[in-house]
């Protein structure tokens, strides 16, 4: 009778291993943070203060990113243009709608259309 509990608990041990070990081998994804650190950006940049409590603003976004028409043109190779649509010309979003800055990216695109991939032309 042991040796089944032996097993059942050796199997187990070994699946959650190895479940285990696909999280860890996952490649942590860049947040938008970790993209302009790369780049020299610092804190203050974005949030106006060294050690920030608070999110930062869409504001400080177009102090270097010119706002919907220049990235438009900036990402003009993606279809669909997450830039230029008929969503950003209805309501003009917040740039932290979709760019989470210290979180994972949320695509707006998707809650209407699923499954949605921005793709190079």
């Amino acid at each position: 009778m042991w040796k089944i509990f032996e097993r059942v608990g050796l199997a187990v041990g070994i699946g959650l291993l190895w479940a285990f070990s696909l999280c860890v081998a996952q490649p942590a994804s860049k947040f938008t943070a970790d993209f302009h650190g790369q780049e020299g950006l610092q804190c203050i940049g974005c949030h106006g203060e060294t050690k920030p409590t608070t999110p930062t603003g869409g504001d400080a976004c177009v102090m270097c990113h010119d706002g919907f028409a220049e990235l438009a043109k900036r990402t003009e190779n993606l279809t669909p243009n997450p830039h230029s649509n008929h969503y950003v010309a209805a309501t003009e979003p917040e740039c932290i709608e979709c760019h989470q800055g210290h979180h994972a990216d949320k695509v707006l695109c998707v809650d209407c259309h699923s499954g949605l991939k921005f793709e190079k032309k």
